[in-house]
């Protein structure tokens, strides 16, 4: 039940970053910096909501209940900001207009105003997985386990939502409408959370993983944070790059923008079920993880190299998708 409250958890979140994404560039301007500057608002959120359950979740008694409130913040808020991105343009129109000429200072004042609008809606976002994680962990060795298949199924949802979103949905009842049903969503997982919690933490709470901290990782610490913040900082600078990059062959539209989420993000479920289950198999799998980076890397440059033009290579010798061949 909990991995189908967070699958609809990650149709809602896309649902809503769709939109805001979309509402956003109208108040703050559609170019290349400033779609940059509400993703990186966006995952500051998401990165303030993580941090903030890393403090407060282990304190937490009923980590389901406390899901479920999140759930209906995401909702509140979200939708709240698509009813109200519209009304913002005509405000901060004249605030960004002088600084047209200091592309910095733009720049700066856009990140502000982005990441004051959608903090609330973000950080709980952020929040949900760690918490939901406390709820499924019986103890520290199941850990891995559980956060490969809420996070690939949270991911599957995504999909669902980038797809659904831009394929019918917007189409068929507008943005507004649009950000209904996203909101819908979070209350249909909060009240299937709460059902869970009410047959489950009523009667007895299962142990969270135990804190890990600086006591338990010691040296380790300071690496692996600097090893994550480093694969969090390619994978975003990799998804720009892939998107302007296909961009090259496919044509620019918003649906072709959407199936290429769409297919970052299966790739993503793919690997968290696969970590899941060989966590599950081999508790000490993460000894691997230089490896798999290290593969990673190889294919990435790989996939690049494949590109170059060459004889037989079907992008050198005329369009593709309907895109003009580009030198």
């Amino acid at each position: 039940m909990l991995y189908l409250v967070f699958f609809l958890s990650g149709v809602s979140a896309l649902l809503f970053e769709t939109l805001w994404f979309r509402l956003a560039g109208l108040s703050l301007g559609n170019s290349v910096w400033a779609s940059s500057v509400v993703l990186a608002s966006f995952m500051a959120g998401l990165a303030l909501g993580n941090g903030l359950a890393m403090r407060r979740g282990p304190r937490t008694q009923r980590p389901i209940r406390l899901y479920a409130l999140l759930e209906l913040a995401i909702g509140g808020a979200g939708l709240l900001l698509v009813l109200s991105f519209p009304g913002l343009t005509p405000a901060l129109a004249p605030i960004l207009q002088p600084l047209v000429d200091h592309p910095w200072l733009l720049n700066l004042v856009r990140l502000g105003i982005a990441f004051s609008l959608l903090v609330v809606p973000a950080a709980a976002m952020g929040a949900t997985l760690p918490i939901l994680v406390k709820a499924l962990c019986a103890d520290e060795r199941t850990f891995g386990e559980a956060l490969g298949q809420l996070y690939g199924w949270n991911t599957l949802g995504a999909v669902v939502g980038a797809v659904s979103g831009e394929v019918f949905l917007i189409q068929l009842v507008g943005l507004r409408g649009t950000g209904v049903v996203a909101a819908a969503v979070n209350v249909l997982a909060a009240s299937c959370a709460m059902l869970v919690s009410r047959s489950r933490e009523s009667s007895s709470t299962r142990p969270g993983v135990p804190r890990v901290g600086p006591d338990r990782l010691g040296r380790q610490l300071g690496p692996l944070l600097v090893a994550a913040f480093l694969c969090g900082a390619n994978l975003l600078a990799l998804e720009v790059v892939w998107f302007r990059f296909l961009q090259l062959f496919v044509l620019g539209t918003s649906l072709a923008f959407a199936l290429m989420l769409a297919v970052v993000l299966l790739g993503i479920a793919a690997g968290s079920f696969l970590a899941s289950t060989w966590l599950g198999r081999d508790h000490r799998a993460d000894r691997y993880l230089p490896h798999v980076a290290l593969g990673a890397a190889g294919l990435a440059a790989l996939t690049y190299i494949s590109f170059e033009p060459g004889p037989g290579a079907p992008w050198a010798a005329g369009t593709i998708a309907g895109a003009p061949r580009c030198a």
